[in-house]
């Protein structure tokens, strides 16, 4: 767990130099799915694909963190939109 947060920290301070990598975002709602902080993960999860909405393992990754939550329907249009 302490890598995770350590990562989280890394990635927020490149967030700070560029607000625009897509796979930051990723890596950042990564690590909070790790550490079970699923809310997090949607919002940074939710970002990447909207910069890079052609990173189908980030729809596929807020499927699964929907799921988590008990959200089947945004679950759906998330694994929907992966393939």
């Amino acid at each position: 767990m302490g890598e995770a947060k350590e990562a989280i920290t890394y990635y927020q301070s490149a967030i700070k130099i560029d607000k625009e990598v897509s796979d930051v975002y990723f890596n950042l709602a990564n690590a909070y799915y790790f550490l079970n902080e699923i809310d997090q993960a949607i919002t940074h999860y939710k970002r990447a694909v909207h910069l890079n909405p052609s990173k189908v393992e980030g729809f596929y990754n807020l499927g699964n963190a929907y799921c988590m939550k008990s959200n089947f329907d945004n679950a759906i249009q998330y694994f929907l939109k992966a393939i």
